[in-house]
């Protein structure tokens, strides 16, 4: 989940990133920026930049609000950018912050499972690194 705010577009290239990658499972596994509080002509706008600039990643506009009641509201999910990690029978595997590590390590598992091949989870933490880490 996702909205037009500093914080989600700074998540942006890193989300990106993972969108490419996991080209490689062959459309088992589906990736999508939701917004509901956005206004549509903003969020066109939005898109049309996002284009521009060479992203793709897949932008929805949750317009009756059903996806952010369904998980957001439901787990009660608060900040933005929020990831859902969820696997082909609907169990959400993972949620929280795009930022964090389990967050890589939940989509390893997810592309683990999907591709079932172990070596593209290794490829994507080769790609995207390990997350930043404050020094002590």
């Amino acid at each position: 989940f996702w909205r037009l705010s500093r914080g989600c577009q700074k998540a942006l290239p890193m989300l990106e990133r993972i969108y490419r990658h996991c080209g490689s499972c062959n459309g088992r596994l589906h990736f999508a920026l939701i917004t509901h509080a956005d206004k549509l002509t903003d969020l066109q706008a939005e898109h049309k930049r996002m284009r521009s600039k060479g992203f793709t990643l897949p932008l929805a506009f949750d317009s009756e609000g059903h996806a952010t009641t369904h998980y957001m509201r439901k787990w009660n999910a608060m900040a933005l950018p929020h990831a859902f990690v969820v696997d082909g029978e609907g169990l959400i595997l993972w949620h929280g912050q795009t930022n964090r590590r389990p967050f890589r390590e939940a989509l390893a598992m997810a592309m683990t499972s999907v591709a079932r091949s172990p070596c593209l989870a290794d490829e994507m933490s080769k790609e995207l690194g390990r997350p930043k880490t404050k020094a002590a």
